[in-house]
């Protein structure tokens, strides 16, 4: 690891040794080099695995920025709560530009890919997640709560998580969500697609299992889900939902929309306020236009990305850029001009390679944004 970890001079992180010793200096700047290989973590600790970075008592105050690249294979198996890359962080945390691929975390509560439990204010922006996320508190009767397929549980008011994704699959016994287990805070433009249960067995203790989010505490806003929603447990069944499980008050949820038919569920949850739409509508832009999405600089959709689901254009990883009215989701002036170099190059092949159902032409790329 390089640098000296402070904002203008950041910790350098090239492998997963120093993303493990990111716990030796909690409130340091970091900043990802390359693509991490977590795949040892497997082997680590006895077969704990990654020791997630920081703890109720000693908390990750600091800044990452992945700088649009991956962490894969990332290994916890633990039974104890705060699980996840980090396991809390505190006021005045910033995680951004962070891909956790292929995932395999199992813990007790507050257990997800990224953040176990934040206690806030904090930012967390540009991250998304792929793999299973387990929470389980072991023995007959399962009580881990605030699991999350990025965020477990966030308890900070004034924090914010934008433009985030999970296609984790993701079960506990309650406040489970495909994104986030439990949020106070405000949540916009993300969405969730991983199958989600609730695997709670304790007669008459609340499910709050939602496709993206388990309860509410805050707002949600420009945010979706797709994922199925299914619980063997004997909780109220209204606290099951398409989208959230439970909303608490004040909590709110505006223009969420979930998908009724992979979802397996007709209504959302207790008190919940999304609209379910169908498969189609989901793959349909005027669902989202129509409630004021916005796909100038936000969202996108094409029918060959994200099984033709809206995503977000300021994904970390991959762009998908109109050549006719060319649409880019950063401003910064030097990597604009980089892109109107690489499109100039293109063969007249691979123009032809990605055709838009709207007439334009689509040509993936792979870009890093800047800081």
């Amino acid at each position: 690891m390089t640098g000296s970890g402070s904002a203008s001079d950041p910790f350098i992180i090239y492998d997963v040794t120093d993303l493990q010793n990111m716990k030796d200096n909690l409130a340091a700047f970091y900043e990802l080099a390359n693509d991490i290989d977590a795949s040892a973590t497997s082997g680590w600790n006895a077969g704990l695995g990654f020791a997630p970075v920081g703890s109720l008592a000693t908390k990750f105050t600091g800044q990452l920025n992945g700088k649009g690249h991956t962490i894969n294979a990332l290994f916890i198996n633990r039974t104890t709560d705060y699980n996840g890359l980090f396991g809390v962080i505190d006021t005045p945390a910033v995680i951004k530009n962070v891909g956790l691929t292929a995932v395999n975390i199992t813990g007790d509560s507050n257990t997800a890919a990224l953040v176990g439990y934040e206690t806030g204010p904090t930012t967390i922006s540009n991250n998304y997640s792929t793999g299973a996320i387990v929470g389980t508190s072991g023995g007959g009767s399962n009580t881990a709560n605030g699991i999350g397929g990025l965020i477990g549980e966030n308890q900070g008011d004034t924090s914010s998580i934008s433009k985030c994704y999970s296609t984790c699959t993701v079960s506990g016994a309650r406040q489970v969500g495909g994104l986030i287990g439990r949020s106070r805070c405000t949540v916009t433009n993300s969405y969730a697609r991983g199958a989600v249960t609730s695997s709670n067995t304790s007669n008459g203790l609340g499910l709050e299992t939602g496709g993206f989010i388990g309860e509410i505490n805050g707002s949600v806003e420009n945010c979706y889900s797709t994922g199925a929603v299914s619980s063997p447990g004997f909780g109220s069944p209204t606290q099951i939902g398409g989208f959230c499980g439970r909303i608490l008050a004040p909590g709110t949820t505006t223009n969420c929309f979930w998908d009724t038919q992979t979802s397996g569920q007709a209504a959302d949850g207790l008190d919940g306020t999304a609209t379910g739409k169908t498969t189609a509508q989901m793959k349909t832009k005027s669902t989202f236009t129509d409630a004021t999405w916005d796909f100038d600089t936000i969202w996108a959709i094409l029918a060959s990305v994200n099984d033709g689901y809206p995503y977000l254009s300021s994904s970390t990883l991959h762009h998908y850029l109109h050549v006719g009215g060319l649409h880019l989701p950063y401003e910064d002036l030097d990597e604009t001009k980089e892109l109107h170099m690489v499109l100039k190059n293109l063969s007249s092949s691979t123009k032809a390679a990605h055709p838009d159902p709207d007439g334009a032409v689509v040509v993936e790329i792979e870009y890093v944004p800047a800081a």
